[in-house]
């Protein structure tokens, strides 16, 4: 199953790259013209990511799996992440919000570590501070 996220990740930028290397020069400037940040591929990503924790969580997956899925999922946007793909990668995160609690104490600590040294607190959009409280919990 974690094959298929991975792959998810990767068609993902792919098509983000293809995106931008068909977007005319100067588009999205100033709010004119075909932008590829506003390409379908983002949105179709984000759900697709979705779609596979609900088939992920279905499955019952084994803690080793759990935690592979969440650090997977949370580390993408510091390790894979671009100017065209981080912010969709970083939205992404909100999908592990029902897989953290069924991570074990010193995973969620060392998923909480790594997200205080990849992702300041200052830079925290309301789903990463809700990841963060999530890896918090005693």
């Amino acid at each position: 199953m974690l094959e298929q996220l991975k792959q998810c990740y990767a068609q993902y930028a792919t098509e983000a790259e293809q995106a931008a290397k068909e977007a005319a020069p100067f588009s999205g400037v100033w709010g004119w013209g075909a932008d590829a940040r506003n390409d379908a591929c983002h949105t179709r990503f984000y759900e697709a990511v979705g779609q596979w924790m609900e088939a992920f969580l279905r499955g019952e997956p084994s803690a080793e799996e759990l935690h592979k899925a969440a650090k997977w999922i949370l580390c993408a946007a510091a390790e894979q992440g671009d100017e065209q793909t981080f912010w969709f990668l970083y939205a992404a995160q909100g999908h592990c919000k029902p897989l953290i609690p069924l991570l074990n104490k010193e995973q969620r600590a060392s998923l909480r570590d790594y997200y205080d040294a990849h992702y300041p607190k200052r830079d925290r959009m309301p789903v990463q501070k809700e990841i963060y409280k999530l890896l918090s919990k005693k």
